[in-house]
């Protein structure tokens, strides 16, 4: 069951599965938008486990770790800042479907984190967003970075704003998203 802040990233991270497999399952649609008390499928017979890396293990008995939490840099007072220097070109306009703003800088400019989060997503598995990284900042509050030409951050990495998260491409084009609760809101109402 979808729990607030939960998205289709976190959970697909929290279970080691691939976002669009889980999406693919559960009849999910771009861009992944789920709802508190929402059921999520979770059947692993039906779902593509994340890739990651392998090794032979012994058959000896592994010794118990302690339980810990995910490091988290999450804070209840979110200070945001520009993740680029740059001309924002397009504005925020949910009602021509303009989710976020496009910011126009130069060429193999580095993106750097909005706002101290983790990092939920960072892959080209979403159509019309190029290579992407999603920054959970809170249990309410996404950011996203678009466009991207190379990613410098792995899903489960925590990252603070002077933290380099991506290069841009040649366009210098970078697409930009803030969503609460699974909502797109105005940047510019954020970041100062």
């Amino acid at each position: 069951r979808v729990l607030k802040g939960d998205t289709l990233f976190s959970i697909a991270s929290d279970y080691g599965i691939e976002v669009q497999s889980l999406a693919r399952a559960n009849n999910l649609d771009s861009p992944f938008l789920l709802y508190p008390g929402q059921i999520i499928t979770l059947d692993t017979n039906k779902l593509k486990i994340a890739k990651g890396n392998t090794s032979q293990v012994s058959n000896s008995r592994i010794p118990e770790i302690p339980n810990r939490a995910k490091k988290t840099v999450y804070s209840k007072n979110l200070q945001w800042k520009w993740p680029i220097k740059g001309q924002v070109i397009e504005g925020f306009s949910p009602d021509k479907l303009q989710k976020g703003i496009k910011v126009k800088t130069s060429a193999g400019s580095t993106v750097h984190a909005a706002a101290p989060g983790n990092v939920v997503y960072a892959g080209s598995g979403l159509r019309g967003y190029g290579k992407l990284i999603i920054i959970k900042h809170s249990d309410m509050l996404l950011s996203a970075y678009a466009n991207n030409h190379k990613l410098l951050v792995e899903v489960g990495q925590a990252v603070k704003h002077k933290d380099g998260i991506s290069k841009l491409g040649v366009d210098g084009m970078m697409y930009f998203e803030i969503r609460k609760d699974g909502d797109p809101v105005n940047p510019l109402k954020y970041i100062k």
